[in-house]
């Protein structure tokens, strides 16, 4: 087992059932939490500030969790590749891990941090009922009509919730804290200013509201009921 490994929050942003993180407790003694503020990404919410709000409130429910769990979310802003690099090189941390992302920028992302780690990077899967090499034709090409791969899809295993696994965090004084963090990159956007409530607290009770909807077919159509999950924003921020 290693002495200490990074675990690089991106999008699950969660303690409970982060498979990236469980493992990431099994291969090292201490883990330290990290989250970077990719400038690329962030230029792409001018605009939407309250999508940023929602991960800003998210981030600080997160940073709560780890503090009370005896660890502190260290927080930089820059190239993630060139920040893992970096970090690994002067603290000379020997793995970083992550939970697996699937779009083409952050596959190209992913790429460069294989690249600045030494290869001592590890995706791992987290996000997806199926991973998508897992769901191929007998030719081994991927499907492109969807109910035949919705087929081969309900024919394989889903992995159910990860158990807890006791992590014993980090708590050093790299990068920023979170509030020093948001006072560079989102000096007028506060947690607060999202519409909807963020963060894991947020998502338990937006299943809640979506496992209430009795006619879910109809009310999703309608405007003026609240008859939609509310889940998009957690599932693509993985609270």
């Amino acid at each position: 087992m290693l002495d200490r490994a990074l675990f690089l929050f991106r999008r699950d942003l969660r303690l409970a059932d982060n498979t990236g993180l469980i493992e990431a407790a099994r291969r090292a003694r201490e883990v330290i939490p990290v989250f970077v503020f990719d400038t690329h990404v962030l230029s792409r919410f001018e605009g939407h500030s309250m999508r940023l709000a929602f991960l800003i409130e998210s981030l600080v429910q997160l940073e709560d969790a780890i503090s009370r769990a005896g660890g502190s979310l260290r927080v930089f802003v820059g190239d993630p590749a060139a920040v893992i690099g970096d970090l690994m090189t002067r603290e000379n941390i020997p793995l970083v891990m992550a939970s697996r992302d699937y779009t083409p920028f952050a596959m190209r992302r992913d790429e460069r941090i294989l690249s600045a780690s030494n290869q001592s990077f590890v995706a791992v899967p987290d996000a997806l009922l199926n991973e998508p090499e897992s769901v191929l034709k007998q030719d081994g090409t991927p499907y492109q009509v969807f109910t035949p791969y919705h087929r081969a899809a309900q024919s394989l295993p889903v992995a159910g919730p990860q158990s807890e696994s006791e992590v014993t965090f980090g708590n050093v004084q790299w990068g920023h804290t979170l509030r020093d963090a948001l006072a560079l990159v989102a000096p007028g956007v506060r947690a607060g200013d999202s519409p909807t409530r963020a963060g894991r607290e947020g998502a338990l009770e937006a299943l809640e509201h979506a496992l209430s909807l009795d006619d879910y077919e109809r009310s999703r159509d309608v405007p003026s009921e609240a008859g939609t999950s509310r889940l998009s924003a957690h599932l693509r921020f993985g609270t």
